[in-house]
């Protein structure tokens, strides 16, 4: 399974307390390529739980499949694509 990742990262929370909001401008490029390694990991696994460890409860997510606003929303959406990639 194989999808092109773009990822913007302004809004990411990252950490395991997910109580910061950080954009790629204030972030060191060491912890850009981690967090892209992590989702990569967590697509190639089918991984929907670390997926969405990424987003906020009130993250939007634009996609090929169109425009998904809220975690449950988004969800759904990653069940739904890696599903069908399978």
């Amino acid at each position: 399974m194989s999808f092109a990742l773009l990822v913007i990262l302004k809004g990411i929370l990252l950490g395991d307390k997910m109580i910061e909001r950080k954009t790629a401008a204030k972030m060191p490029s060491e912890e850009i390529a981690n967090v892209v390694r992590k989702l990569n990991e967590a697509l190639s696994k089918g991984d929907i739980e670390t997926l969405m460890s990424f987003y906020a409860e009130d993250a939007t997510l634009l996609s090929l499949n169109g425009k998904f606003q809220g975690k449950d929303a988004i969800r759904h959406n990653w069940t739904w694509s890696l599903a069908r990639a399978r």
